[in-house]
């Protein structure tokens, strides 16, 4: 067995790297002031624990936060008309 040096990693230029993360489909909507986060607005909510468990169980499957599942609900509930 012979030891052999690491290769030389290349890091990509900073303009490069910038205009890859401009280039996301939220980068615009992003606030300045929230470190780049957008702004939200907390809620309490209640839900049937069946129902809770079963909306952590596609949260997970789809490597969702329980927040992001239910933003992502509600948007389609809204985008439906219903």
């Amino acid at each position: 067995m012979s030891i052999v040096a690491r290769p030389q990693s290349k890091a990509a230029p900073e303009a490069a790297v910038q205009a890859f993360i401009g280039s996301a489909p939220d980068a615009a909507a992003a606030s300045p002031r929230g470190g780049g986060k957008l702004q939200k607005t907390q809620i309490s909510l209640k839900l049937a624990p069946e129902l809770l468990a079963r909306l952590d169980v596609v949260a997970r499957a789809n490597g969702l936060s329980r927040a992001s599942a239910i933003n992502v609900a509600v948007a389609r509930y809204i985008e439906q008309g219903t």
